[in-house]
């Protein structure tokens, strides 16, 4: 999708990229909105979950996160912004385990590390210049975060469809984005930043549809069954995507270092994911350890006491079992 853009964008500058990016999400609120009635997916939800879903989920996952990228992009180049938009799964491990959302290991921090190699390589970051451009370099790290926050918020959003969340998430990011898309269009009055040839407004559709509403859609339902890290670490294939869509439909060719850096990531998401089973190994070997303690109690005052302190452990494997996601069991 990225090859696309770039060649469909009608101007390089950040107004047009914003413009983009608000029409994008124009497109698919009101699509998403008419999947949810269809399927009768809306649950109407609670007051205390209405701040994760519109301010994090949708106005900082979602809008905040492609505004900061844009701005921060027009300030320090797009290679630097490729390396910081495939630091996520760093980010997300030191997140996440700081909120107890995963659990440590050094398979899963090696996954991350191999994550990291790859990147370097990919991108050479040796040859790049990060020049003394800081706030570029902060709204990219903003940029970041905001995009993990997406993924760990819906770990404290339970009973919800994916479905749903996503619409609400989306209509609130499409009233943000709107703001500064509105400022560059009216108060600046950048010219060229609107779609004008057919393509352009096919792209602009094909984005809103397929790789925003269906996209956030499927993300949002992958976050029910997998940990915010594993998900992460698969988002990090994405300049691995680009490189062969650039090699297939532009013609640029690969070096060796985007082989290298390639295989690497790759890598990373297959030891991430083993790592993740070995802790969800441990965790069912532990329930199963304390409902058979409650089987083979005998003496009934004995049986009271194992009972209760092997519910309490299993009922606290299961809670952290919960925690990690529904299908990693």
């Amino acid at each position: 999708m990225n090859v696309l853009v770039q060649q469909a964008l009608p101007s390089n500058s950040p107004g047009g990229s914003i413009v983009f990016s608000f029409l994008r999400d124009a497109i698919a609120s009101p699509v998403l909105t008419a999947a949810m009635l269809v399927t009768k997916s809306y649950v109407r939800p609670k007051a205390k979950d209405l701040v994760k879903l519109l301010v994090v989920m949708g106005a900082l996952g979602m809008s905040g996160n492609q505004t900061f990228f844009v701005l921060g992009l027009d300030i320090v180049g797009s290679d630097i912004a490729a390396v910081y938009n495939c630091a996520g799964p760093s980010i997300m491990f030191i997140m996440a385990v700081a909120l107890r959302l995963e659990r440590f290991s050094w398979t899963k921090l090696l996954g991350v590390v191999l994550g990291v190699v790859g990147i370097v390589f990919l991108s050479q970051l040796w040859k790049l210049s990060f020049g003394q451009d800081l706030l570029g370099h902060a709204f990219l790290l903003l940029s970041v975060i905001f995009s993990q926050l997406f993924y760990i918020v819906q770990k404290y959003l339970h009973g919800y469809p994916a479905l749903m969340m996503t619409t609400v998430a989306y209509w609130a990011a499409v009233f943000t984005i709107a703001i500064p898309a509105f400022i560059y269009s009216q108060v600046l009055q950048k010219q060229g930043i609107w779609p004008e040839s057919h393509f352009q407004w096919g792209v602009v559709v094909y984005a809103g549809v397929i790789s925003s509403a269906l996209n956030y859609y499927l993300l949002t339902l992958a976050i029910s069954h997998l940990t915010p890290l594993v998900l992460s670490i698969y988002g990090a294939t994405q300049p691995v995507v680009t490189d062969l869509m650039n090699y297939v439909f532009v013609g640029k060719g690969l070096s060796g270092w985007d082989a290298l850096g390639s295989v690497l990531i790759i890598a990373s998401v297959f030891v991430t994911i083993y790592g993740q089973e070995m802790l969800d190994r441990e965790v069912d070997q532990d329930v199963d350890e304390m409902q058979h303690d409650r089987v083979l109690c005998h003496n009934k005052d004995e049986c009271e006491f194992k009972h209760d302190a092997a519910g309490q452990v299993a009922d606290s494997c299961v809670q952290r079992r919960e925690n990690l996601g529904p299908s990693e069991h």
